[in-house]
């Protein structure tokens, strides 16, 4: 074997290459002249550089092992600082998770969250201005448990859809 280890056996003055690439670049060597222009030259260190990079990316591609998962952080209500929801609760309605949407002459930005697991209040009265956004979803208006701001919209149940009940919390008025 070669001291790279690639493969190569030595029988005497004949060689014999298990890997394609190691015999191109073996017959590539043999027949480069010193009067050839330098460019020409076989640029080992290029060649090894690009072998790595492809192996190091198949490697991270097919890794099995499974990253490590973010930290899920608390989302908070912005006047108050009182934990609404978390992050790893945070779902997507309409294939996205936020949201433009028009509402009393503005636009407002919200967020959609799964309704497990969240510490709001949820008002009685139907919101009929944020119902038309997802309808036949009823919207009420959802309140921070600890001082009562208005944090954005509690939708209720479509059986239509595959999406059960979620809120959409306005992103002006909580924090991460």
């Amino acid at each position: 074997r070669c001291a790279a280890g690639r493969g190569a056996a030595r029988f005497g003055k004949r060689e014999e290459y298990w890997d394609p690439d190691e015999q191109r670049r073996v017959n590539e060597n043999k027949s480069w002249k010193r009067t050839d222009s330098p460019q020409d030259a076989w640029d080992i260190d290029k060649e090894r550089d690009a072998t790595m990079y492809k192996r190091e990316s198949l490697e991270r591609l097919l890794q099995l092992t499974p990253s490590d998962p973010k930290p899920d952080k608390a989302v908070v209500c912005g006047k108050c600082r009182a934990p609404v929801s978390k992050r790893s609760l945070e779902t997507q309605k309409d294939r996205a998770h936020l949201h433009r949407l028009y509402y009393a002459d503005k636009y407002v930005a919200v967020g959609v969250y799964e309704r497990d697991g969240t510490t709001v209040t949820v008002d009685d009265a139907i919101d009929s201005r944020a119902s038309r956004w997802w309808a036949p979803r009823a919207a009420r208006r959802c309140r921070c448990g600890r001082c009562g701001e208005v944090l954005g919209w509690a939708f209720e149940d479509n059986p239509e859809e595959r999406v059960g009940p979620f809120y959409a919390l306005l992103q002006s008025r909580v924090a991460t």
